[in-house]
């Protein structure tokens, strides 16, 4: 067979040294380093997997992810197809229409995979019979005679490996499809349910003119949008830090009542050091008395904000100038003192100011301005009554200027970050800028990391950094084959 390109011709080597290893000698030593590996690993996995549900089901772990697809164990085994059987349905419910699209991804590459399998049924017999190069000699090892290396070009075994591929191309498409339709099918669905995050936009950037509930309402009502409620996001570092201390003293309270419980002692506890030093006092008296002094200032807070808030709402239903500045595009200059000082001021302007009544409210204006809390963001949650009033405030552009009254699909709202409601457009650029770079950068370097791990890979590279594994290797010698 002159006309046979030879293409797997195996070389010899000089005098002294060591032959090239085949490829089955390569399968099996790889599958016994890394199969080991793997082994260990994997058992270990099973060890540790419900002792630490903190790392291996954070939803379990903490109450406000907590989910009943978490709380299920599934067994020790049995877990590694009963995860399979969980319904999409109560996944998009449950974990989110991410979550879902995800493990269909998965899925998709998971099928691909059983298809290619597949095709070796076929692909094994068609490079391992007819006229190859095995029958000539020129290839010896098994796991070549199985590959297409064991095919002599213009055989007409290739036509196995053209309609291998077509099925590979045909499938991808056929999956690929069938997971639009999908998507399709339950994103629809998903988009239909009747909860917050659907019927929700969140707004940032928004000018000083429209850091206001009710201007929000008027805008987005000029628009044909179907508005529910517009809520500007307000500054209440005052009120978030009592909030944070409430929320650290009521597992402190119910602890102490249950040590009486269970203990049937009163529990004690020592105070914050004071210039006498720390005294030791009873911890349920103690603790009930900061809860109501912390819930009756926290009330207080509230309604100074919410007085504070409809004092600002109805300044600016007073002051129609700003109104007609802000239509005819002219800017109005922001006062030092800010929003609560335009509404003092809306009111000292007023032919109103001559009633004494107004006079002591325009005062009691003044007097929240000294306070932190109340401020408004340039950020905002509006919420719609359909669907088609949420996704044209989403789709629409609201500002010539950019970045101003950027319109966003809301979260969920146990999932809103508060303290990045309203952050400057500045400050989520830079943000975005080093997290580019340090992606960038990842990309640039990932060879470093991945060039060690392919180095330990190799059993003389692996007793050069570990010299204790050469005695090993010296009393396993199919270790280091």
């Amino acid at each position: 067979m002159e006309d046979i390109d030879f293409r797997f011709l195996q070389t010899t080597g000089e005098e002294g040294e060591e032959a090239p290893l085949s490829s089955s000698e390569i399968l099996k030593t790889t599958c016994k380093i890394y199969g080991i590996i793997f082994l260990v690993l994997f058992c270990l996995y099973l060890i540790v997997r419900d002792r630490y549900p903190s790392i291996y089901n954070i939803k379990k772990s903490y109450e406000k992810l907590n989910t009943p697809i978490a709380d299920d164990f599934f067994g020790p085994l049995s877990w590694m197809w009963k995860v399979f059987q969980v319904p999409y349905e109560d996944i998009i419910v449950q974990c989110g229409m991410d979550a879902a699209t995800t493990i269909r991804l998965l899925e998709f590459g998971v099928k691909l995979s059983c298809v290619g399998i597949l095709c070796s049924a076929f692909l094994f017999p068609a490079y391992k019979y007819g006229d190859t190069l095995e029958a000539t000699g020129n290839v010896t090892d098994p796991m070549d005679a199985l590959s297409l290396s064991n095919v002599p070009s213009g055989d007409n075994s290739t036509i196995a490996t053209t309609f291998a591929a077509y099925i590979m191309f045909g499938s991808a498409m056929f999956f690929i499809v069938k997971d639009l339709e999908w998507f399709q099918k339950h994103r629809r669905q998903f988009l239909s349910k009747t909860q917050p995050s659907n019927y929700t936009a969140y707004m940032s950037g928004l000018p000083q003119d429209l850091q206001n509930d009710d201007a929000l309402d008027a805008f987005f009502a000029e628009q044909n949008t179907n508005v529910v409620e517009s809520r500007v996001a307000l500054k209440i570092p005052n009120l978030e830090k009592e909030a944070a201390e409430r929320e650290a003293l009521v597992p402190k309270f119910e602890h102490a009542i249950n040590v009486r419980v269970v203990k049937g002692e009163e529990p004690t506890h020592k105070t914050k050091m004071c210039p006498c030093g720390a005294e030791k006092v009873e911890s349920i008296p103690t603790y009930d008395k900061e809860l109501a002094e912390l819930n009756e200032d926290i009330g207080k807070s509230i309604d100074k904000i919410t007085a504070m808030q409809s004092a600002r709402n109805a300044g600016d239903a007073e002051n129609p100038s700003k109104e007609a500045a802000a239509d005819e595009g002219t800017e109005t200059p922001p006062d030092k003192e800010g929003a609560a000082a335009d509404v003092a001021d809306a009111f000292e302007s007023s032919e109103s100011k001559k009633k004494s009544g107004v006079a002591s409210f325009t005062s009691s204006i003044k007097a929240m301005m000294s306070s932190e809390d109340g401020g408004t963001r340039d950020a905002a949650f509006i919420s719609f009554r359909d669907l088609t009033s949420t996704n044209l405030a989403l789709q629409a552009i609201h500002h010539h200027t950019p970045w101003v009254c950027d319109v966003q699909p809301a979260p969920k709202p146990d999932q809103v970050e508060w303290k990045n409601v309203g952050v400057s457009t500045k400050g989520k650029q830079i943000g975005e800028l080093i997290s580019m770079t340090l992606t960038v950068l990842l990309c640039l370097f990932w060879t470093i990391p991945v060039g060690f791990v392919a180095s330990l890979s190799n059993v003389e590279s692996l007793t050069e950094i570990f010299p204790w594994l050469q005695p090993i290797i010296d009393d396993n010698p199919w270790f280091g084959a």
